[in-house]
């Protein structure tokens, strides 16, 4: 028995095994690298299938828009940021077209297609423009000029201060002058706005009400900031009814740019947008726009208004059927589907 385990054990360890050992190892090594390079190369192959459907991903994703997305795009911040430097009316009647899904919704209500753009001076507040007149003859009192008359500051609402100061009451031809001057106006304009207690229009809460029942957007903008028009509307008791606002604080400075500012906002072409205005200035800006007008008589007789799409003396005139009867001239061509044919 010791022979026999002294011959086991020597022969183990031979020169023959220990070799034998060595080249199983060996053996092994080179399976488990090839096993790892294997691995490897799955790992490879994974990444660009990965790569490549990710770039088909991207080549679809490009062209298919989800609801999320397209209010991005057309959004006034985007359009700010994009390369185009100017937005007229018809670019943005291109980018707010109604698509198939959306001529869907409106045949069921019609009325969600449009939107109504108000000027706060004139138009919602029944005393905003004797409060202007009042700071003009403040100023003209502070100044030792004459006061102007009252008729006279009416018919000039329509144009800039500086050329008021200068062209019509005449007060000074120096331009530093005149830019005084009219910087005090504004001032005292301001604080009489913000003194005074501003009473609506006559049936303009019943109006907004219906507009609100239909679904019909609002917007209101003013040359005066946001803190007057806030307290404006809340003295009138509209707030609740303009999302949308433009003021001093949008950057904007023509009544053409109030309007375009007023469509981004809510969403809507200008050729689907009623603009309500007092002065033949702004139913003039509004038409620039391919926009409807509704001219309210009050500082302009109905004759100067003459332009106007549609003429009334207050809100109690007016009737939802009365705007859908402003674009009966572009109605949207009813989607239909296309039949598959099997032949």
């Amino acid at each position: 028995r010791r022979a026999s385990d002294s011959g086991s054990s020597s022969s183990s360890s031979s020169p023959r095994a220990r070799e034998r050992r060595f080249r199983n190892r060996d053996s092994a090594d080179e399976a488990d690298g090839d096993d790892a390079d294997l691995e490897v190369n799955e790992v490879d192959d994974e990444d660009e299938e990965l790569d490549a459907e990710q770039e088909l991903l991207a080549d679809i994703t490009e062209r298919y828009e989800t609801w999320k997305s397209q209010a991005q795009r057309k959004s006034l911040s985007a359009m700010r940021g994009s390369e185009e430097v100017f937005f007229d009316a018809y670019d943005l009647n291109e980018r707010f077209r109604p698509d198939y899904w959306q001529r869907l919704r409106v045949i069921l209500q019609p009325e969600e297609a449009f939107a109504n753009i108000f000027k706060l001076e004139g138009v919602l507040s029944a005393n905003a423009h004797a409060i202007e007149y009042a700071s003009w003859k403040q100023l003209a009192e502070e100044l030792d000029k004459e006061p102007p008359d009252e008729d006279i500051v009416q018919q000039t609402y329509h144009l800039r201060p500086e050329r008021i100061v200068q062209g019509v009451l005449r007060w000074t031809d120096s331009w530093r002058e005149v830019r005084g001057i009219v910087y005090r106006q504004q001032e005292i304009y301001r604080e009489r706005f913000l003194a005074e207690q501003h009473r609506p229009t006559r049936g303009l809460l019943r109006w907004l009400e219906l507009l609100q029942r239909y679904d019909m957007p609002c917007a209101v903008y003013s040359r005066l900031d946001r803190v007057s028009v806030e307290k404006a509307l809340t003295d009138m008791g509209v707030a609740d009814f303009f999302k949308e606002r433009i003021t001093a604080e949008s950057e904007v400075e023509t009544a053409i740019q109030f309007l375009l500012v007023a469509c981004v906002k809510m969403q809507r072409a200008p050729q689907k947008c009623v603009v309500y205005e007092d002065t033949p200035k702004g139913i003039l800006a509004a038409h620039e726009v391919f926009s409807k007008a509704i001219g309210l008589v009050g500082l302009f007789p109905a004759f100067d208004l003459r332009l106007a799409d549609l003429t009334v003396e207050d809100f109690d005139d007016l009737r939802v059927m009365n705007v859908r009867r402003l674009f009966a001239d572009q109605e949207e061509p009813a989607p239909q589907f296309e039949y598959e044919r099997r032949w």
